[in-house]
């Protein structure tokens, strides 16, 4: 019996051993594709072997519909190309600092070529295989997209808190005039909150879909998200407004307003008045119902999106509220504040994370430092390294890795092997892509 066990742990030890090298060459399908890796460079095939993108390239970013980011050198740099699986097609040579797929179009950087290039400055098209903007020869320094919604914001390096305009896709300026700020999110139906004037103070909503202003200006607002926008009024008070510019709430003292997650979805809000805090849920022919409250808080309440608010108490405990169906929990001792990736968001206690699932249930902070799950796994960090963990709280230490983050578009996780390559994980840890930094 002891024989055997030294066995399989010789067997596991090689296993382990063999792993960098097996994920850089060993790639799950990705659709009708797979990357391959031919003399440590990286390529793409049909899952019948035909090659669509060649092996020269020093990375290759998951397949992102029918475009991929390849990773090379251009003049001794780290250098970025583009281009189409389905025609094998080259649609912007290996030579610019950054690229991004974003919608149906593009951002890029300058060419490599630049010396300050790695702002993204370009919108590429491409079904039209052209650029439909550059910010060369205007007053603006970069591109950046809007969050759920296929505009662009332009921006200036170094005027104050920044100088910024709004685009359309087809580079069509929306607003500019010392815009400097604008706020959507997923489910702002293309209302997006600007705020413009010389110091930031006139914010108004453009419905960009009907080039339309919505009534009104405010001090301040908060995105459109699923038909209402939280706005600060001239007499420092807050209410609820609907898609019309109509206010459809009383005033409140304020509104909670955690820029860092999803404010508010599913006409539900945090408001306070007389120093308690309140869920209220707002709907169009009816006055606000209040779900939950008085609650005393410390600092605004987070909503950690899917309809569920985390209250924090003075005692320290953190309230969980769920808008949608009125569930509570509290989290003794813990708090819950970031936005939840997918349905898991971080929890923290005595300067260790845990998880937290839209369902309530927990993995108690135990941690050094947690990434989300996506799926059925999450990753965690022990003694330097990490580790795959799956939803029963059992951490898998066959494979370590020397970092671990959600990949950019929040779909799968990015790991980083011990020999400079990072490492493309699907949600069910399957290798999918790779790169070398």
């Amino acid at each position: 019996m002891k024989r055997l066990m030294l066995v399989c742990l010789m067997i596991l030890a090689l296993c382990l051993l063999c792993l960098p090298a097996m994920a850089e060459e060993t790639f799950a399908p990705q659709g009708d594709y797979r990357v391959f890796c031919a003399d440590g460079l990286y390529g793409v095939q049909m899952l019948d072997g035909e090659t669509v993108i060649p092996a020269r390239f020093t990375g290759i970013r998951p397949i992102c519909g029918d475009l991929c980011v390849v990773e090379g050198l251009c003049e001794d740099e780290n250098a970025e190309g583009l281009w189409r699986v389905s025609t094998g097609e080259e649609l912007l040579p290996c030579e610019y600092y950054r690229i991004s797929v974003t919608g149906t179009l593009v951002m890029t950087s300058d060419p490599c070529s630049h010396a300050d290039g790695y702002c993204f400055t370009r919108l590429f098209d491409p079904d039209a295989g052209a650029f439909v903007f550059d910010v060369s020869g205007t007053e603006y320094d970069g591109i950046w997209e809007v969050p759920g919604e296929p505009l662009f914001e332009l921006y200036q390096i170094g005027w104050d808190d920044g100088l910024y305009a709004l685009i359309a896709p087809d580079g069509t300026f929306l607003a500019d005039a010392y815009v400097i700020e604008a706020e959507a999110a997923p489910g702002s139906h293309g209302i997006v909150g600007i705020a413009a004037g010389e110091w930031g103070d006139e914010f108004r909503y453009l419905n960009t879909a009907t080039g339309t202003w919505l009534e009104g200006t405010w001090r301040s607002g908060f995105a459109f998200v699923d038909g209402y926008a939280a706005v600060w009024g001239e007499d420092w008070k807050w209410y609820v407004i609907d898609e019309t510019g109509a206010v459809v709430s009383p005033a409140y003292d304020w509104i909670g307003n955690e820029r860092n997650a999803v404010p508010y979805a599913q006409g539900l809000f945090t408001v306070r008045q007389d120093g308690g805090w309140y869920v209220i849920r707002v709907s169009p022919d009816a006055e606000p119902e209040v779900l939950l409250g008085p609650v005393q808080c410390v600092g605004d309440p987070d909503h950690l999106g899917n309809g569920i608010f985390a209250l924090h108490t003075p005692d320290g405990d953190t309230l969980l509220f769920s808008g949608s169906d009125g569930r509570e929990r509290t989290l003794e001792h813990t708090s819950a504040g970031a936005a939840f990736v997918a349905d898991c968001a971080l929890i923290h206690r005595d300067r260790e994370e845990g998880f937290l699932f839209s369902d309530f249930s927990v993995i108690e902070p135990a941690y050094e430092v947690c990434v989300e799950f996506i799926g059925a796994y999450g990753f965690v960090m022990l003694d330097g390294l990490w580790y795959a963990i799956d939803r029963s709280g059992q951490v898998d230490m066959s494979a370590a890795y020397q970092g671990a983050a959600l990949a950019e578009d929040e779909t799968g996780f990015i790991v980083e092997l011990d020999d400079d390559t990072l490492l493309y994980l699907d949600r069910d840890l399957r290798p999918v892509s790779a790169s070398r930094f």
